[in-house]
């Protein structure tokens, strides 16, 4: 579903920078609430004070530090991860040129979506639960680009 209020890189008067601002002012400062499997799809849920916002993610993860010395799996080891930044509050979030999108927690510990997909699709969203009611809706795409769905943050010059 396109709306009107939609953006690409494509579109005329998209500045891609925007939306990665717009991104640190909704997510810095937000905490880990909840993680796991919804629909064979890894999501993580945030709360920044006044909306409930969901990455999911359908592209290989960087930890840092990394956790993997045990021999564990690739599941085994995002969980043990996730419970480390738990509440954990989000102190930087960096969107890469390749369509990586980087979250720094306070703890100090850090992951990396990377922008190529598992599968075919987008590697990342980022969404509100409200997005009929005002909300939004960031998708990464494979190798780079963004589009936003909602209060689209546009350069009017």
């Amino acid at each position: 579903m396109v709306s009107p209020t939609s953006n690409t890189s494509e579109s005329p008067g998209y500045n891609q920078a925007l939306t990665v601002v717009f991104l640190q002012q909704q997510l810095l400062g937000a905490c880990v609430e909840s993680f796991g499997i919804y629909h064979q799809v890894l999501c993580i849920e945030f709360r920044n004070g006044h909306d409930d916002i969901m990455l999911s993610i359908d592209s290989k993860l960087l930890f840092e530090p990394d956790l993997t010395h045990d021999a564990r799996s690739a599941e085994e080891t995002a969980l043990l991860f996730f419970y480390k930044i738990n509440l954990q509050p989000i102190t930087a979030l960096e969107y890469l040129t390749d369509g990586s999108l980087a979250l720094t927690f306070q703890n100090g510990y850090r992951f990396t979506v990377q922008g190529r997909c598992v599968d075919s699709g987008e590697p990342w969203q980022l969404a509100t639960h409200t997005l009929a009611n005002g909300g939004w809706l960031v998708i990464g795409f494979e190798g780079g680009g963004l589009a936003m769905f909602g209060p689209t943050p546009i350069d009017d010059s």
